[in-house]
């Protein structure tokens, strides 16, 4: 019975987790880098038209009927801060556990730092299957993002690099989370991506407890969590630092 609830819970949080809603939440942050460079701008045009209304003038009463609201960037903000609200009263409820559980336990199967790595085998963009524990003895990097993620553009010619210079002992797989076969080809083919890709409906993501896009996952050769980051990589030897880690465990 305990088994049987700790499916469901995984599968409840897939669903919540992975929906469009979280989605479109998650590529909001992007959104709003230009929403505060117009808040900027807005907030700089209303100084300066006071400083001009002190002055007086003619064109005073034309001004005036020419300046609509400035403030409209208040309206993302808000349903932003919404939504990230909603998410994470959402993941936290959908990660608790029955009787005081622990969330990263071997039994709920899911991947927390020291615990195993839950198995998956996904079909592969390129054809043919990848399998997690066909690639134990060797470390794999597991990235989970979506054409739609500007920080999971900006990271991918890092993992690219990472595959190469590493390839003896690391696999890098990338899996692109509730995106289409079409967007997801597409992308790969202009960026020359090398590694492994494919596509997880939210299953696998709801089993690692991706929160975020990028997340990488590290498994060691024994086929434990090693580490993850829940965020783009800043530069090639912030990412091969954590692959050197890995390699000597």
């Amino acid at each position: 019975m305990r088994a049987e609830f700790n499916r469901v819970s995984a599968d409840t949080r897939t669903h919540f987790l992975f929906s469009p809603l979280y989605r479109v939440a998650y590529s909001l942050p992007c959104e709003l880098a230009n929403v505060k460079e117009d808040a900027a701008r807005d907030l700089s045009m209303l100084v300066g038209s006071d400083r001009e209304e002190s002055v007086g003038g003619p064109e005073e009463e034309s001004r005036e009927s020419r300046r609509g609201p400035r403030l409209s960037w208040l309206i993302p903000a808000v349903v932003a801060a919404g939504l990230a609200a909603v998410l994470v009263a959402v993941s936290v409820s959908a990660t608790r556990t029955q009787e005081g559980g622990s969330a990263g336990s071997e039994e709920l199967g899911v991947a927390v730092v020291g615990a195993p790595a839950p198995d998956f085998e996904v079909e592969l963009l390129s054809g043919g299957r990848f399998s997690l524990r066909d690639s134990y003895g060797k470390v794999v990097l597991v990235n989970f993002w979506g054409t739609w993620c500007l920080p999971c553009e900006k990271e991918m010619p890092l993992l690219q690099r990472a595959s190469e210079e590493f390839a003896e002992d690391l696999v890098v797989v990338g899996l692109a989370v509730n995106d289409s076969r079409s967007a997801v080809a597409d992308f790969v083919a202009k960026r020359a991506i090398g590694f492994p890709i494919a596509l997880d409906d939210g299953r696998v993501a709801g089993y690692y407890l991706v929160t975020g896009f990028p997340t990488s996952v590290l498994v060691g050769r024994d086929g434990r969590v090693v580490s993850r980051v829940s965020k783009a990589f800043p530069d090639y030897e912030s990412l091969a630092a954590q692959i050197r880690v890995a390699l000597k465990r």
